[in-house]
């Protein structure tokens, strides 16, 4: 029966996972076909009306934005956070689920501790999904502002202004790039000043290289000066971060395969153990000794992965 029930568990897991990857693949190729798209598009023309500006980001539901503040209470920007709503709530479903399951069989039937456990798991595996989807926008948007920094110099040497240089710019990006110009671009839309609203959209990501950006030009509005040269030194410093933060996460690879792999290697033993001899680990599932000497060591072996991340995300950061 325990056997039955584990590989249950399992293809749920398996099948979960395939359903995640496809769906990831999917939209990636939608999103690079759109963009194809948008690249080779020629823009619309109307009478008596301008061209059509470049497309910007879809800006998310009422229902989707709600969802990630009830999941993402205390996490202090979201601008990068793409799941939607339904997906959320589907994965906060599935997990709970899974989770009661598993909890309920080891905890020796115990509801309401499955329960909490299953509470536990509702809330923090969306929450976790969400911060790393910002992280990985935060990342595909580090490493794209050099390039546009640069060739918002380019425009501006060639006499564009950089209202206008940052529009193309920000219409000719991909995500998350787009989205975070297609801001700025709505703010002075409804009359914000240019300057102010590359200023409350650098605070609102909270991104500080694209924060130096902002400040060169907003002291350019006040002051006056060469923009293109200062932008040319700031892309320039912006490249030596991201090579010291690249070295950092180079020179700390080998520490994170090693608590990758700390870190698994409890999982898969008992796992293994429970599928060819559950009897060896029985005394861990039913006995109350064994359940709190199984609680006591999942204590401490997520307390030691915790450590580990943490002091190698103080070495990688920006």
């Amino acid at each position: 029966m325990l056997q039955l029930e584990i590989t249950i568990v399992l293809l749920l897991l398996a099948s979960g996972g395939l359903l995640a990857v496809a769906f990831k693949l999917s939209r990636t190729a939608r999103l690079e076909r759109e963009r194809r798209i948008d690249q080779i598009a020629a823009p619309v023309v109307r009478a008596n009306k301008p061209i059509s500006s470049p497309k910007r980001a879809a800006q998310p539901t009422s229902i989707d934005e709600a969802t990630r503040n009830v999941f993402c209470i205390g996490v202090p920007y979201r601008w990068g956070m793409r799941s939607g709503g339904l997906k959320i709530l589907g994965i906060a479903v599935v997990s709970a689920a899974v989770t009661w399951l598993l909890a309920y069989r080891v905890l020796g039937n115990s509801v309401w501790l499955a329960s909490l456990f299953a509470a536990v798991a509702f809330t923090l595996i969306p929450r976790q999904i969400l911060k790393r989807e910002q992280s990985r926008a935060e990342r595909e948007f580090m490493d794209l502002l050099p390039n546009a920094i640069e060739m918002i110099i380019r425009m501006l040497r060639a006499g564009l202004p950089i209202v206008t240089a940052v529009n193309s710019v920000g219409g000719q990006s991909p995500p998350p790039f787009s989205t975070v110009f297609a801001m700025v671009t709505s703010q002075v839309d409804i009359g914000v000043p240019f300057e102010k609203a590359l200023d409350a959209v650098s605070s609102r990501i909270g991104l500080q290289d694209f924060r130096f950006f902002s400040v060169a030009v907003t002291l350019q509005f006040a002051t006056g000066g060469n923009l293109a040269a200062t932008l040319e030194i700031l892309s320039d410093v912006i490249r030596r971060r991201r090579s010291v933060r690249l070295k950092g996460i180079a020179a700390t690879a080998e520490v994170r395969i090693s608590a990758y792999v700390l870190g698994a290697l409890p999982i898969f033993a008992l796992g293994a153990l429970l599928v060819v001899n559950p009897d060896y680990i029985a005394p861990l599932l039913y006995d109350p000794r064994g359940k709190y000497i199984l609680g006591t060591a999942v204590g401490l072996l997520a307390i030691a992965i915790l450590s580990m991340r943490r002091l190698m995300s103080r070495v990688t950061a920006a």
